[in-house]
């Protein structure tokens, strides 16, 4: 889903996207888009410690800008030069930093005797 930067100046979203939900609003303010968004669902991972594959229910909140061009600012998470903002692109990414983050299921959370030895 793509939104011309240049004529953007309010837009809603509710979409689901391979059972992920986003509800979002895009608000233009002179050369920023403000994107604030509610995405959530059921994500798989992988635990870092026993390798099986889990799935959690997570909600995250979001709230950054968008620029169509580059710029030094710490609040611009997304930069889109073609003046194109890909919303499909912004979701996927915010799911892959979930899912980058160390894991570890409830049952290797739970596991008072693992042991990890350095050879």
């Amino acid at each position: 889903m793509f939104f011309d930067f240049v004529s953007l100046r309010k837009q809603e979203i509710d979409k689901e996207i391979n059972g992920i939900h986003i509800n979002a609003v895009l608000i233009k303010k002179s050369s920023l888009v403000d994107f604030k968004a509610t995405i959530k669902g059921d994500i798989a991972l992988t635990c870092d410690r026993c390798l099986s594959d889990c799935e959690i229910n997570k909600t995250l909140q979001c709230d950054f800008k968008i620029s169509n061009r580059s710029c030094e600012d710490d609040e611009v998470m997304y930069e889109f030069t073609d003046n194109k903002i890909d919303i499909d692109f912004i979701i996927e990414s915010e799911i892959n930093a979930i899912k980058s983050d160390y894991f570890i299921c409830e049952k290797c959370n739970d596991d008072d005797e693992f042991e990890f030895n350095l050879i």
